[in-house]
């Protein structure tokens, strides 16, 4: 079996090619100039990204943080002591035991 091309061209159809296609006006592709947005849009992309990890983190680390331990005045201390009945022999017991 041999293969017959079904394809038949005009007459002189490629004889007068190159100036047909020499006539066709050439389009230039357009190359989009530097504005503005262009070079500013991947920057507020990027800073967005670093905010969001800034404020991801900050809310990750405050959460696993210890609890503050709230801060007693000696004179909330030495009351304390007094409603407990604890003594000045306990206190150095306790301060030599574990100091």
């Amino acid at each position: 079996m041999t293969k017959q091309n079904d394809i038949i061209t005009p007459e002189g159809y490629f004889d007068g090619l190159k100036q047909r296609l020499g006539s066709i006006p050439s389009r230039e592709a357009a190359t989009p100039g530097v504005t503005f947005v262009r070079v500013l849009k991947p920057a507020l992309a990027y800073a967005a990204s670093l905010a969001l990890l800034v404020f991801l983190g900050n809310r990750i680390l405050s959460h696993t943080a210890a609890p503050a331990q709230p801060e007693l005045t000696t004179d909330e201390l030495v009351a304390y002591l007094q409603e407990e009945n604890v003594s000045l022999e306990q206190i150095y017991c306790y301060y030599e035991e574990n100091y």
